[in-house]
């Protein structure tokens, strides 16, 4: 991890290409891929919020904070469980063409989550509180130019993080996994 921030910090010291700054907001839906706690979750949501350093002509990394709520498919008369990840989110992106008279770019998104998970019962009586624990994301989306300096950014984005907690003297572990289909909305100064 040490080296990983090392060669960012020289990255982005050493880069002869004009420094973009930008902004995103990232509302987000996600479709879980796994149960958890042995419950089918139903499709939760999330909101980033990120700044962006362009340090070359397609390579993009970022940093922010991110936010994700799930919970049981219960019935109506039945309690169910809330799970709230949040923390925050490091990562680079690529951008490409297919075409050379393409105008909108396609994009490789990755990085690492770095969340604490909160865990209720609307009963009240199973509460979970985690330690900050490591995930992933991996992303494929379409930069889309809007207005001059605002663009709109649709992805597809596999995450998962796995969160561990201590109960009855022993540790368990909570697992997530989900496909997040999200859409940022850019501002670059």
């Amino acid at each position: 991890m040490k080296h990983l921030f090392q060669l960012l910090l020289l990255g982005l010291t050493m880069s002869s290409y004009a420094q973009v700054w930008s902004v995103e907001l990232r509302p987000t839906l996600h479709i879980p891929t796994r149960e958890v706690i042995n419950q089918k979750l139903r499709i939760g949501n999330g909101l980033e919020l990120t700044g962006v350093l362009s340090i070359g002509k397609h390579t993009d990394v970022y940093g922010g904070l991110i936010w994700n709520r799930f919970d049981t498919d219960e019935g109506f008369e039945e309690s169910d469980i809330e799970f709230i990840q949040k923390g925050f989110l490091f990562g680079g992106m690529v951008s490409f063409s297919i075409l050379e008279t393409q105008k909108n770019p396609f994009y490789v998104r990755a990085g690492l989550t770095l969340m604490t998970l909160d865990t209720e019962r609307t009963e009240g009586n199973f509460i979970i509180k985690t330690d900050p624990a490591i995930g992933t994301h991996l992303g494929l989306g379409m930069k889309i130019i809007s207005l001059g300096n605002w663009h709109v950014l649709p992805e597809v984005r596999y995450g998962n993080s796995s969160h561990r907690y201590q109960e009855a003297g022993e540790y368990r572990h909570i697992s997530f996994g989900n496909i997040s289909i999200t859409a940022a909305l850019r501002r670059s100064f």
